[in-house]
């Protein structure tokens, strides 16, 4: 008989690439981490509610698997976030720009100029 595996939901990371345009969506990755440095994902089914900073594919979202991606519609600058609320995560969200390589939670959705 294998002994039994508990896994918790140590946090939750919103990745984007930093920039973005007002006139199209913008995809971001959000994953479940397992651990701090979210090199195990968090395989069981996670609700998040994302921060109101603009139109979401859905908030809040549902994912199982690890990460999931959704796209955000807005305008400006904004501050990305959110709150695990099933199950409810160890730490805090972390947001990361992937272009940096930091953690980061602004987004800048610039206007497109002709």
């Amino acid at each position: 008989m294998r002994p039994s595996v508990s896994e918790t939901l140590d946090h939750i990371r919103i990745e984007h690439d930093g920039a973005a345009s007002a006139c199209a969506p913008e995809t971001i990755t959000i994953k479940a981490c397992a651990n701090a440095t979210c090199s195990s994902p968090y395989l069981g089914g996670v609700t998040v509610n994302l921060s109101n900073v603009g139109t979401w594919t859905t908030n809040p979202v549902t994912f199982s698997g690890g990460q999931t991606s959704v796209t955000l519609a807005a305008s400006g600058s904004v501050t990305l976030g959110g709150t695990a609320t099933s199950p409810t995560a160890t730490n805090a969200t972390i947001c990361y720009n992937t272009t940096a390589g930091t953690n980061n939670c602004n987004l800048n959705f610039a206007p497109d100029s002709f």
